[in-house]
């Protein structure tokens, strides 16, 4: 026990030392974190719950949960952004980072479980979607919940009670009230694949599959009843069941990308591990007639990995963030791995690859003697914590250079009127003024009231002469009318 909360101590300071500097640094993205305080600001607003929108127009996009929180936060506190990303990001992502210890501890031991467990805590672009006003994590979470508590059921390391069914089976909802059906369907799919592999299927008895599913689709009745006695809440459900479920999986309105996407941007996503994940995979896959034989922990850890990654992959549209939820289980699949990673030269190979991209030369000498797989993991993820360190050092200055950080006073001042040329997400700037900030494709259709124009500064041009630039970065640049 001792020992125990020493290491989720260790995983906290490991965590967050990194987690709240950058979300302490980092300036909104336009596109999306700035249209969710819209959106949240909508909400508030109007009363109402279970309708989203955006500018006055449905946003049936999203379910409701995550903008509740964002509500609730706006109201307790002044430090908007940041609470955001810590309650709603980071809290979430380190409760992941609990559940992984605690499944690898239960399967495994204590040393693997925090080796696993801290690998996955300082996976680049794990940390960057902590330090993200998304959904995604708090949906990963979710479903992590969800997997956590079934495997723990079918292995014996949590108890088959009605108070853990009812959480098992709430977590499976608010996947789906998180993020909608893919919050649902990759756990669920999931399980039941696993099951059909071990042979098993008579185990949904043993956890009232039946009566949980009824009872996912109790609490989604009562969701669609409060949208349709809503103003505009038929028209939103059929945006909802069409368009936003349907429709992103058979052919999204947007991020269009081939079957085979996630293949190659798995490499960056679980960096530095991806090509071993890859390659595990497919190792994996050749050995799928031995699953009897197979270890707990690579059972789980490849039909959670390798099923969302198909589901994903499957559907029409695309984006790295929906890896989120195979993330820890894709590192769980590697580094419980270790027999295969020693014993494959190619793993080795990948292994020595990242290593030459992250470690000093003075500690090449050190490398040669002594230097088990054990020491590289831990030598990537020394040298990963560096690179952070580094990028926290420099974020100050790319938020000058390349974000709208610089023009944020300006647009704040009560005095001064701005709208953008060929710029449409500049409309999500709206939450810092008191009024909607307009976009215009022509300058002779620009009011004289507007004296300020906000540009990309890949959109100057000639029709621009009777401006003057008063405020410029990298990307973007404020211009005043000369007149």
């Amino acid at each position: 026990m001792k020992e125990n909360l020493k290491n989720y101590l260790k995983l906290f300071i490991g965590y967050f030392i990194l987690v709240i500097p950058l979300g302490l640094l980092r300036f909104p993205d336009i596109k999306n974190e700035m249209k969710y305080f819209i959106i949240t600001n909508q909400m508030l607003n109007s009363k109402n719950w279970f309708i989203l929108k955006y500018f006055n127009e449905l946003y049936p996009d999203k379910p409701p949960l995550y903008f509740w929180f964002l509500s609730l936060i706006k109201t307790l506190t002044s430090h908007y952004y940041f609470f955001n990303l810590l309650l709603l990001s980071a809290v979430f992502g380190f409760f992941i980072i609990l559940l992984t210890y605690s499944l690898v501890k239960n399967l495994k031991n204590s040393n693997i479980a925090f080796l696993i467990s801290y690998s996955t805590t300082i996976i680049p672009f794990f940390i960057g979607i902590s330090v993200l006003q998304r959904m995604d994590m708090m949906m990963s979470f979710f479903i992590f919940s969800s997997l956590y508590l079934f495997y723990g059921f079918y292995y014996n390391f949590r108890k088959i009670s009605y108070s853990n069914l009812i959480i098992f089976y709430i977590c499976l909802f608010l996947g789906i009230f998180t993020k909608g059906v893919v919050g649902i369907a990759i756990p669920l799919i999931t399980i039941l694949i696993f099951l059909f592999l071990e042979k098993n299927l008579i185990f949904l008895k043993k956890i009232k599959f039946l009566y949980g599913i009824s009872f996912i689709f109790f609490l989604i009745a009562i969701w669609f009843y409060n949208i349709s006695i809503s103003t505009d809440g038929i028209v939103y459900l059929k945006l909802l069941l069409g368009q936003e479920t349907v429709g992103r999986i058979i052919k999204s309105k947007s991020h269009i990308k081939p079957f085979y996407y996630y293949i190659k941007t798995s490499i960056y996503v679980f960096f530095p591990y991806g090509l071993t994940f890859l390659f595990l995979l497919l190792n994996s896959l050749k050995r799928i007639n031995s699953w009897k034989n197979w270890d707990k922990l690579e059972k789980i850890s490849f039909i959670s990995s390798i099923i969302p990654f198909i589901i994903l992959s499957l559907a029409s549209g695309k984006l790295d963030i929906y890896l989120t939820p195979i993330i820890p289980w894709a590192i769980i699949f590697t580094l419980s791995n270790i027999e295969i990673l020693i014993k494959n030269k190619f793993i080795n190979f990948s292994f020595n690859f990242f290593e030459i991209l992250l470690i000093f030369p003075f500690l090449l000498k050190k490398i040669k003697k002594n230097y088990n797989i054990y020491t590289r993991i831990f030598n990537i993820n020394y040298f990963i914590n560096v690179l952070f360190i580094f990028i926290i050092l420099i974020l100050p200055l790319y938020n000058k250079g390349y974000t709208l950080s610089p023009f944020k006073n300006i647009i704040e001042n009560k005095n001064i009127k701005v709208c953008s040329y060929k710029f449409p997400n500049s409309k999500n700037l709206s939450y810092l003024t008191e009024y909607e900030i307009e976009n215009f494709d022509l300058v002779a259709s620009i009011p004289k009231d507007y004296k300020y124009i906000l540009i990309k500064n890949k959109n100057l041009d000639i029709s621009l002469k009777n401006y003057s630039i008063i405020l410029k970065n990298k990307k973007y640049s404020l211009l005043k009318n000369l007149h």
